[in-house]
This record gives C-alpha cells, sequence and structure tokens, in this order.
C-alpha cells in the first residue's frame, strides 16, 4: 500500500460526515491526484485544498478528534506579490499532511484563454474529476491543469510522467487547451498527439 493511502482514507472518513454532521467539500492536489489518477510521480505528502478558511477549521476540529490528538494549529502566511494562505500541517501515521485554503493568488497566472490554469486557483475547483478511492468518491485536480503546473515549476521529468498518462489514457483536449498556457499548448500538443498535430496525423 502506497503510504499516502492511509492518510487519504481517515481524511475522506472525517470529511464525508456523519450523525448529522455536512461533508466538508475538498480537493486533492499535487502529486497524489497524479497518483489517483494513474501517474505513478512519487509523492512526500498529502496535498488537500479547501474552497474557505472555516472549511479549514472545520477539517482541523474534525481530524483532531478522529485521532484523538491536538488540534492541528493554522497559519497565515502572506508573500511578497500578494499571495496569501491559511496552512494546517500535521502528519497521519507519520505521512505529512497540508491542508490549506489559499485566500489570494497573488496574481499568479490563472486563466483559461491564454495565461494557463492554475492547480491552487479556482479553476481547478471548476474542472475537478471524479475518480474512485476504496468506498469514496474524492475530487482531484485533473492532470490537464497538473501538466500546466509542473511545466510552471520547471519540473520536465514530472510533466514527461503526466504527459505519457495522458497519451496512454486518453486526455480531453479541450480542457487540456484551456488549461495549458497559449506557449505550452502550442509546445506540447503534438508530443500528446492531439488532433491537428503533425504526430497526431501520422498515427
Amino acid at each position: 500500500m502506497p503510504p499516502w493511502e492511509y492518510p487519504l482514507q481517515i481524511v475522506c472518513e472525517c470529511l464525508a460526515g456523519s450523525d448529522g454532521e455536512p461533508a466538508i467539500p475538498f480537493l486533492i492536489v499535487g502529486s497524489v491526484a497524479s497518483e489517483l489518477q494513474g501517474c505513478s510521480v512519487g509523492t512526500r505528502d498529502l496535498d488537500i485544498l479547501f474552497e474557505s478558511e472555516s472549511d479549514l477549521k472545520r477539517y482541523a476540529a474534525r481530524i483532531a478528534h478522529h485521532l484523538q490528538q491536538p488540534e492541528p494549529a493554522i497559519s497565515c502566511q502572506a508573500f511578497n506579490g500578494g499571495f496569501k494562505w491559511y496552512k494546517a500541517q500535521h502528519e497521519i501515521s507519520g505521512f505529512l499532511v497540508d491542508a490549506v485554503h489559499i485566500a489570494s493568488g497573488g496574481g499568479i497566472p490563472d486563466s483559461t484563454s491564454g495565461d494557463g490554469a492554475w492547480e491552487g486557483g479556482p479553476y481547478a475547483w471548476r474542472f475537478a474529476r471524479s475518480v474512485p478511492f476504496q468506498e469514496f468518491e474524492v475530487q482531484v485536480a485533473p492532470l490537464e491543469i497538473q501538466l500546466e503546473s509542473q511545466i510552471r515549476r520547471g519540473r520536465p521529468d514530472k510533466a514527461e510522467m503526466i504527459a505519457e498518462r495522458l497519451r496512454s489514457a486518453g486526455c480531453d483536449a479541450e480542457l487540456l487547451e484551456q488549461c495549458l498556457s497559449r506557449d505550452n499548448f502550442a509546445a506540447w500538443k503534438k508530443t500528446l498527439r492531439l488532433p491537428g498535430s503533425e504526430e497526431y496525423s501520422m498515427v
């Protein structure tokens, strides 16, 4: 069993809602989201995104109650440029969990019409993909938007791993064009064998 599976199981149990408590919406991003979509990139933590600070606070309280341990502290970090997030970082069975709410992207490009979409921005929620995990259905950032994130971060190895999975499993060409920046889409279109590319036409 990959080391992230048990922590994710615990998170899902806490957020599903029970005994009159409503479910708390969340989005899995980062490497675990890639793994859940069949792309083995390796991961050292579980990244969970919440839509609001209040949802993050409810998560912190629930996870503490479930695990019978102190509630993880929520820190607020603001950076030059305007990026601001709230984070509750803790461990489940020795595996790091980063639960965050991003209050401001600080001008990080996030657009479906040329700039490219950001994995931590609102389009990640809009384009979220539902995938099965144990008895749950979890929402993940799709590989199409994760490819843009890895290209931006200068991680060609992980970008190629995601691209290979998109080639083998098939990708949503329309979604990919929305998620990638104009330049990145032009550069990766042939590699991903999309309709209209030279490589696709030769297959």
